[in-house]
């Protein structure tokens, strides 16, 4: 056998015979994990990227050991539809760690709401971040109310948020851009109080300490994640 298929087959017994292998985060690593420890994670992640300095993942290893293992992601993350906004980079995670979730301006609809449920109920997950982002087209056409196709699902989603901001009388005076950073804001509390209202699996869950619901705004220019939490 030629000495690179022997090195190749022996990479191959090992990472079978290891029970955690490149990162991987497995069944036991998430049991003993704490919501605070699953939030860290992301947290260190994220300097990571902004200061360019990746942890580097063999992928190959991962795909095959979550092949066989199965996934334990410690986060679960909702994100905008933008392809600009890619948690796994943004929060410099491999393969399994991140269970992403996607829909326009971030909302908060009844399948968001299952997909979280199966992550913390069933696998296991430990915290989950509402990602809003910077510079998000579908809050300014929201606020713009624009009718154009459906649009008009993604303005039905905003409209607490932005009828919530416009309720201050001088609205009409602010730059636009602090109008679009104040409904963004807005929108995300109120994705926020959504996610237990909706799920009394999660509010339980909650509750007890098992999870962390908390949001977060990333900015596209900075590459910064911002998180929050509750009523701030």
């Amino acid at each position: 056998m030629h000495p690179l298929s022997i090195i190749a087959f022996l990479s191959l017994v090992l990472a079978q015979s290891c029970s955690f292998t490149a990162g991987v985060v497995t069944k036991s690593d998430l049991r003993k994990m704490t919501p605070a420890q699953a939030l860290t994670r992301l947290e260190e992640g994220n300097k990571r990227f902004n200061n360019n300095q990746p942890k580097r993942f063999n992928i190959r290893e991962q795909r095959y050991y979550l092949s066989k293992n199965g996934q334990y992601p410690p986060a679960v993350i909702l994100t905008g539809t933008d392809s600009r906004v890619a948690p796994e980079l943004i929060f410099n995670q491999g393969l399994g760690d991140v269970y992403c979730l996607r829909s326009p301006a971030s909302a908060v609809t009844n399948e968001m709401v299952a997909g979280m449920e199966h992550a913390c109920r069933v696998i296991g997950s430990k915290v989950i971040v509402v990602m809003a982002q910077t510079k998000d087209p579908f809050i300014e056409l929201a606020i713009d109310n624009d009718q154009t196709g459906n649009q008009t699902a993604i303005n039905y989603q905003l409209k607490t948020a932005i009828d919530n901001v416009k309720r201050d009388v001088n609205w009409k005076r602010w730059k636009r851009e602090d109008l679009i950073n104040l409904v963004l804001r807005e929108h995300l509390m109120v994705s926020l109080r959504k996610i237990p209202s909706m799920s009394p699996i999660l509010r339980g869950m909650q509750e007890r300490g098992e999870v962390f619901i908390v949001g977060a705004i990333y900015d596209i220019e900075t590459g910064k994640v911002n998180f929050l939490k509750g009523e701030e």
